[in-house]
């Protein structure tokens, strides 16, 4: 085939890309008025900025909604003009803080930075809830405040004494905040086991750990043992994403929550080394070798966890060459020419699974950002 023939169709895909919007639509909360003699009514105003190439505030209008529960639900209402603030607040990174006490923190940043690149939060129209000026009312003991693209906050307001919890409103009309959590199943479904399977976590746990139970115990069954054991931990990784995407209000970080299921692994995998170790009538020299062995190998899956995910290209260069080094047959042990080109080949498929992986890993990453928000 003739390469020149597809110019026509590179030059149609450039110009469908340059036709595209340079920028999404966005929309933000910019003013808020609350009602001092009817409690939980407020009237807030939308800024929406259409999609265009680029963005022209020229083009852009003001919706006004009001709410009658304290920003639960809203409904279109006449234009108004907002009153002034009632109080200087004032935006210090993710905190809302008055006269320099910290009053609420912008919640799951663990999850935000996990799930979301820099790149996207620093967008003005994705995440841009610190305003050049915190538009805010009070009613009585509640406090409202503007929080551009990411909707209103209500709370306490400073010096009533109210135990009223700090409350997040994003489900204003023509905002597209960023979500906190996932709540679809299908969603749910997909990051567990994208987190478990991309790599496969329990496969690779198996894989060392059982290399170090065939000291004592036949291959077959040092497999098999670790396999179950490296199943039963995969569970408890699971119950732990499940309990960190799903409640919007478990706001933990990845690490504390990745260490503190690494802990678990280690622990168990030792304990049951020694234990095994005992049973096949080791001595205590051989017991405490294998144990330091089974204590590094069980560390290195949740090492390239940890990692996010930079250490999974040398795992899976260990892993491959492993792997090589059970299939080849004995009499090639002895050759070192064919030891070379066993070790060689070894790399070669590492590097090969490890480019793979990173690469499932941003395609995966891709469609849950974009299935979440919508924003590429």
């Amino acid at each position: 085939m003739n390469p020149r023939l597809l110019l026509p169709l590179i030059l149609l895909a450039l110009a469908a890309l340059a036709c595209s919007p340079a920028f999404p639509a966005f929309a933000r909360v910019y003013a808020l008025a609350a009602d001092s003699d009817q409690p939980g009514h407020l009237r807030i105003i939308v800024h929406q900025i259409p999609a265009m190439p680029p963005q022209d505030t020229r083009s852009a209008e003001d919706i006004y909604y009001a709410s009658i529960d304290y920003g639960q639900t809203w409904t279109r209402t006449a234009a108004f003009a907002p009153s002034s603030s009632s109080l200087d607040l004032a935006w210090e990174d993710e905190s809302l803080v008055y006269q320099g006490e910290t009053l609420w923190t912008f919640p799951r940043a663990g999850f935000r930075q996990f799930f979301y690149s820099a790149a996207l939060i620093a967008r003005a129209d994705t995440f841009h809830p610190a305003l050049r000026e915190v538009s805010n009312a009070i009613a009585g003991d509640v406090m409202y405040v503007a929080l551009g693209t990411e909707g209103i906050l209500a709370g306490p307001a400073p010096g009533s004494g109210s135990t009223r919890p700090w409350e997040l409103r994003q489900n204003i009309p023509s905002l597209r905040p960023l979500a906190l959590n996932f709540s679809d199943p299908l969603t749910v479904a997909g990051v567990v086991l994208a987190a478990l399977l991309l790599p496969p976590l329990p496969y690779l746990h198996a894989h060392f750990l059982s290399r170090v139970w065939r000291r004592f115990m036949p291959a077959a069954e040092a497999w098999r043992r670790a396999l179950d054991l490296s199943i039963g931990f995969g569970l408890l990784s699971a119950a732990a994403i499940l309990l960190w995407i799903i409640p919007d209000t478990f706001d933990i970080g990845f690490y504390p929550l990745a260490i503190g299921v690494s802990i678990v692994v280690v622990l168990v995998s030792t304990f049951l080394t020694i234990r095994h170790a005992r049973r096949a009538s080791l001595d205590t020299k051989v017991t405490r070798f294998t144990t330091a062995r089974a204590i590094i190998a069980s560390m290195i899956v949740p090492l390239g966890v940890l990692s996010v995910w930079w250490l999974w290209g040398i795992i899976l260069i260990m892993v491959s060459a492993g792997m090589a080094e059970d299939w080849r047959p004995k009499v090639v042990r002895l050759d070192p020419i064919n030891g070379i080109i066993g070790a060689f080949g070894a790399i070669v498929v590492g590097i090969l699974l490890a480019i793979s992986l990173l690469w499932a890993q941003w395609v995966v990453a891709g469609f849950f950002v974009g299935s979440m928000t919508g924003y590429p």
